[in-house]
């Protein structure tokens, strides 16, 4: 007698694209997704134009944090979530982990509103992990970083104390050319062991572990800019990670059906 057979269900990423975006009072919504300017200083902006979502610095540019909120979501033994950007920036700095991005924790503290600092006590206890790296054509660090809860209300705090680096590669080129689209991608995937972790950065890639200590669960995506950014960033796309809790729900009864039917052989 053959073994019953079941498909298989694959687990994706449900891509939130640009055109939908809308202004809402103090925020930016794309599809649910509560977009924030933090920090920047006066005169900086985070808008809608051309169905992209645009960062402005002021004439004196400042660090600034794009952060966006979504469904709270927990990766699976064996399952895989990534958050990809693509971003087009105007003016391409030459400095030092001018740009970080990442996925957090937000523990249920949420900014409501933009501001002009770059740190917010909402961020406080946030846990996660993001990539750090210089976008120039330059040999420079590049790296993936675990943000643990420290009470620090920067975001991307430096030091190991806030942000510990799983893993730098120190001569790196990235190579990001201006108003020119690229991808950055951020891929989380839950192992017997841990967490697997993969940075793609316009093609250049950096994979790291997290055995010690690892999170599951986010609902945060956060973007920073130093203030050696002068030009205006566009988002021009994002997808942000869903996991699937119906479709984990009917693959666990499909794993139940079947031993049910082999058990009454």
């Amino acid at each position: 007698m053959k073994s019953p057979s079941f498909p298989t269900i694959a687990l994706t990423a449900i891509a939130l694209l640009m055109p939908t975006l809308k202004s809402a009072y103090s925020q930016t919504v794309l599809d649910g997704i509560s977009w924030y300017r933090v920090g920047g200083g006066t005169g900086s902006s985070l808008n809608v134009s051309s169905g992209s979502l645009v960062y402005t610095p002021a004439s004196t540019a400042a660090t600034v944090n794009i952060v966006g909120y979504f469904n709270p979501q927990t990766i699976a033994l064996g399952q895989t979530i990534t958050l990809s950007l693509n971003i087009t920036m105007s003016q391409i700095p030459n400095a030092m982990e001018a740009v970080r991005f990442g996925l957090f924790n937000s523990g249920g503290s949420q900014v409501t509103a933009n501001s002009n600092s770059f740190d917010n006590a909402a961020f406080a206890a946030y846990q996660g992990y993001s990539t750090w790296f210089n976008p120039a054509a330059t040999s420079s660090a590049y790296s993936i970083r675990e943000r643990i809860a420290t009470n620090n209300n920067a975001i991307f705090a430096g030091g190991s104390s806030n942000n510990p680096s799983l893993g730098t590669v120190s001569n790196a080129t990235i190579g990001l050319g201006a108003n020119i689209p690229s991808t950055w991608a951020l891929s989380l995937t839950r192992t017997e062991a841990g967490l697997s972790l993969l940075s793609t950065v316009n093609g250049i890639e950096l994979s790291r572990v997290d055995n010690i200590s690892p999170y599951f669960t986010f609902d945060t995506v956060a973007v920073q800019f130093s203030a050696n950014v002068t030009g205006a960033v566009t988002f021009n796309s994002v997808t942000v990670p869903e996991p699937s809790a119906a479709i984990l729900g009917i693959l666990g009864a499909g794993f139940l059906l079947m031993r049910l039917r082999r058990s009454r052989r």
